[in-house]
């Protein structure tokens, strides 16, 4: 793990810890009920943006490389990205189609259920049938799919690989602004905005433009990126803040537009700095082993919570506490088998196609 940065594990492991915290948050306030959290981090989008920031990395090592097709780039590309998230997709596809047949999960089983084999059940509209958490992966495998179609399509129209990725980042930031600004007047509650703006994937493309932006900036200004990695930070950090402060229901025009651009923006300063943290302390064994297992600790940790929940009861505090405890637990245990026996022979595939 000698090619791993500290600093963008520590970010990955962040983002799994945040969403679980989120989705075990009715289950903290039950057992502790004067614990309140005002502010709100998505770790969706911290994964978009790191996403954005990598792939951003590896389509400008692509593009430079001479004496290759578009077929060796874009395939290159495209079999190792989908070799990397699919496997785990179609995976936990077919565990929550068998929990919502038995009635593990909730959840409606219909023709429409066809949309989650091309991943376009919410590509562009709102969907409500099963496996939710499923919402993010259509976001990030059509931009695998959109984005390197939209740079090629411009150098073949002359652009430079720079230039075009430049013009393309500015494509998928505009135009998913524009979408959440033409529905916001039809938002009346928060919830209306996680469904019709947040869990639709044309409308949260530009989280992850961002992290190719910062990747360009990167790659064209190396010394700055180093020099400033601590006032970014400290802008971002500070720019993060304002945002969770603002979001909420009582802004709804905020929180439906402005709240995804400059969230991914803060998220995006962070980058100088976290990535310049390449060595791992004596404690971070622990973060890297956490950062390895987001992926499939994302797909299982709510099938896991609603297979658990008819054993759930109300016990006193301490008990409370230890089921909470187990749970998670068992959402990394679960996680680690997958990552063990699954997720990384698959990954070790795509780097023996790759090569050919």
């Amino acid at each position: 793990m000698r090619d791993r940065v500290f600093g963008l594990d520590l970010m990955r492991a962040t983002a799994i810890v945040l969403v679980v915290f989120w989705h075990s948050y009715d289950a903290i306030t039950y057992l502790a009920p004067g614990f309140s959290l005002p502010l709100f981090l998505d770790g969706v989008d911290l994964f978009f943006v790191l996403s954005g920031y990598l792939i951003g990395g590896i389509l400008l090592s692509l593009l430079s490389k001479p004496g290759l097709t578009w077929k060796q780039r874009l395939g290159g590309f495209w079999l190792r990205r989908f070799l990397r998230t699919l496997p785990n997709y179609y995976l936990f596809l077919l565990i929550n189609i068998g929990l919502a047949v038995v009635g593990v999960r909730e959840g409606l089983i219909n023709f429409n259920a066809l949309a989650y084999v091309p991943l376009v059940h919410n590509l562009w509209k709102p969907f409500s049938l099963f496996y939710w958490e499923s919402w993010s992966l259509v976001a990030e495998v059509w931009f695998y799919i959109a984005f390197p179609i939209a740079v090629a399509a411009m150098m073949v129209l002359g652009a430079g690989h720079k230039k075009a990725m430049w013009w393309t980042v500015a494509l998928f930031i505009v135009a998913p602004f524009i979408l959440r600004w033409r529905i916001e007047p039809l938002i009346g509650t928060l919830r209306e905005l996680e469904i019709n703006v947040r869990e639709v994937a044309v409308m949260r493309m530009d989280t992850v433009a961002f992290g190719i932006a910062a990747a360009l900036l990167r790659a064209r200004y190396p010394a700055q990126w180093r020099a400033w990695r601590w006032p970014a930070f400290i802008a971002g950090a500070f720019c993060l803040t304002a945002v969770m402060m603002r979001y909420g229901e009582s802004d709804l025009r905020f929180s439906a537009t402005w709240n995804f651009t400059l969230s991914a923006i803060a998220m995006a300063l962070l980058l100088p700095l976290m990535s310049a943290w390449e060595k791992a302390p004596r404690w971070g064994g622990a973060v890297t082993w956490l950062s390895l297992l987001a992926y499939a600790t994302y797909l299982i940790h709510l099938p896991l919570r609603k297979a658990l929940e008819p054993f759930y009861s109300p016990f006193s505090t301490w008990a409370g506490w230890l089921q909470l405890s187990l749970y998670w637990a068992g959402c990394l245990a679960l996680a680690w088998v997958v990552y063990r026996f699954y997720e990384k022979p698959m990954m070790d595939l795509r780097e023996r196609f790759a090569g050919r």
